[in-house]
């Protein structure tokens, strides 16, 4: 059962921010959080990344940027990287966690708006929503399936709600 969801890029500004945001206004009874390789700890969100959030109903301004760490990592169930290389170095650093990362994008890394101006943040927000809907249908149906099967699994005597 997926019931925690980490998102992961580089500073945990930009790409991991909108994603956290995205998937939490999206899956419901999932906790998701963010966190950066290389992020600078207590750093807000960045202003274009939160101001496109704001435009879709979801406030990151008290969002902090966290540096990626062990325990953030062993506590989800998922975790969801923006590039290739933030899923080397995860598996690399944790052998362990290999299966639980994956990139957002399976096709291809999203590109890093940092600093780029508006329209480039407005491409990797619209590349993040499509990911976010391709993701939380895989997970919502993981979830549904998980606890329609359940009942079946139980001896008779009355199915428990999960």
């Amino acid at each position: 059962m997926i019931g925690s969801v980490l998102t992961v890029c580089t500073g945990n500004l930009c790409r991991s921010p909108m994603a956290m945001g995205l998937l939490g206004q999206t899956l419901q009874g999932v906790r998701v959080t963010s966190a950066g390789v290389h992020a600078q700890n207590g750093t807000p969100v960045d202003p274009v990344a939160a101001h496109l959030l704001r435009e879709c109903g979801i406030d990151l301004s008290g969002h902090r940027a966290r540096c990626l760490d062990r325990a953030m990592l062993e506590g989800v169930d998922l975790i969801l990287v923006m590039e290739h290389v933030h899923q080397r170095h995860i598996e690399r650093e944790f052998p362990t966690l290999r299966g639980k990362v994956h990139r957002l994008w399976r096709a291809d890394d999203v590109p890093d708006p940092y600093g780029k101006g508006l329209v480039a943040y407005e491409e990797v927000m619209g590349l993040i929503a499509a990911s976010v809907g391709e993701w939380a249908t895989r997970i919502n149906a993981l979830r549904g399936k998980l606890r329609s099967a359940a009942p079946d699994a139980r001896p008779s005597g009355g199915a428990r709600e999960m």
